[in-house]
């Protein structure tokens, strides 16, 4: 393994690292807003709070992690295309995936669970399946996979019903095992309020999510996988390296996404605005079908709008373009350091600020420390080749420390 090398800095799309430091803003928000007051506590919240709550979970929270998982996708193929054509082999990418696997256990024990790598790293694997498929198979794959993550609570039901009664007495009862091994863990945290305790919490909840994910029980399993289809097709058809060609393509994206997904998503949000009221009823399960249809279109609209003002400006020197650059070409690091500082502001050995700040409280809060991952970014790209944590990723995969200069 020793023998591979990485892909030359020099080769990166700078696209694809504006688009990636674009989603984690919509993600630092949709993760910070997670931890808002709790709205069933006795003091209500303003009307400020609520309609920034309404809007994070209407703009962003469905939509921002399909566009990373996108970019993943998209990353994948860009990496089996290039670095597997050059070293020749696929362990090299299975390895790789086990790699972030490892990271994703790390982050998810010692800081936060709340974490989508775990996902991200056993969901890789089967895209070696579609190694050499054709755009065609790509875009049919993700449709396919896309209905199955919309139609997913009817599909379990239906394969819970096909179960015998001992079967799922059986399962009920390791879930229910799981469930209070984690609140016990949980609640002995809660008390003694150390990091060592809150880790071991989350490493008794581990096994749990393992199961999830396993058993692909999660509706969010196979909408990642699709959005790292719909990656590889996008990359496959050269969508981001030949926007100029694509030009009506990203375009037609584009008012699809205005029309269906922003202006559907505005539906559900004023839906539960008036619900929250109690101006009118609505029906959660039709909504939350709409939603899920819905955020991987608003995805794109995001996507082509980015793409179409980029094309824009791009002939001109702008300094938020290279503020994204930057950025997103530290993705990775940047990822983890947004979850240290939630785990630092929320946990009780920490600042235990957990459901104590309105949404509106926090949205501020993610957008002053997303400045400073910016300033952060460019400062350190200004010294060195990759982030802290794509080095480590990349000497990891290749079993050998890589330069950090730059080229």
């Amino acid at each position: 393994m020793t023998a591979y090398s990485p892909i030359p800095t020099a080769k990166r799309i700078d696209l694809l690292d504006m688009l990636r430091g674009f989603a984690l803003s919509g993600i630092l928000i949709t993760n910070m807003v997670e931890h808002c007051y709790d709205y069933s506590q006795p003091t209500l919240p303003s009307e400020l709070s609520v309609w920034t709550t309404g809007f994070v979970s209407a703009l962003t929270e469905g939509s921002f992690y399909p566009l990373f998982s996108l970019l993943f996708g998209i990353g994948f193929a860009v990496w089996m295309d290039r670095s597997m054509k050059n070293n020749g082999s696929v362990w090299l990418f299975a390895w790789r995936s086990c790699v972030l696997f490892l990271f994703a256990c790390a982050l998810m024990i010692f800081i936060d669970t709340n974490n989508i790598l775990l996902r991200y790293s056993l969901l890789s694997i089967p895209l070696l399946l579609f190694y050499k498929a054709s755009p065609k198979i790509l875009l049919t794959a993700a449709i396919v996979f896309l209905l199955i993550g919309v139609l997913h609570r009817p599909i379990t039901k239906q394969l819970q019903s096909m179960r015998s009664p001992q079967t799922q007495a059986r399962v009920q009862n390791r879930i229910k095992n799981s469930i209070q091994a984690y609140q016990l863990a949980r609640e002995e945290a809660e008390k003694t309020k150390t990091f060592l305790s809150f880790s071991k919490a989350r490493a008794v909840n581990f096994s749990n999510q393992l199961k999830i994910v396993f058993t692909f029980w999660d509706k969010t399993l196979p909408l990642i996988f699709s959005m790292f289809l719909l990656g590889m097709f996008c990359w496959r058809k050269g969508l981001f390296t030949s926007v100029e060609k694509h030009i009506l393509i990203w375009k037609r994206i584009f008012w699809i996404g205005l029309i269906f997904g922003l202006a559907g998503n505005l539906f559900v949000f004023v839906s539960q605005l008036l619900e929250y009221k109690q101006v009118i009823t609505t029906n959660h399960d039709i909504l939350n079908y709409i939603e899920i249809i819905l955020n991987p279109i608003l995805t794109f609209f995001y996507l082509s709008l980015f793409v179409l003002a980029i094309q824009k400006v791009k002939s001109t020197k702008n300094i938020i373009i290279d503020a994204l650059k930057a950025t997103g070409r530290m993705a990775f690091t940047n990822f983890f350091l947004q979850h240290i500082l939630i785990a630092a502001l929320m946990y009780p050995y920490g600042l235990g600020l957990e459901e104590r700040l309105f949404s509106y409280h926090l949205v501020l809060g993610a957008l002053s420390f997303y400045l400073l991952q910016i300033l952060f970014s460019v400062f350190w790209l200004n010294h060195f080749a990759y982030g802290p944590m794509e080095w480590l990723w990349r000497s990891l995969t290749y079993m050998k420390f890589q330069s950090m200069r730059r080229f």
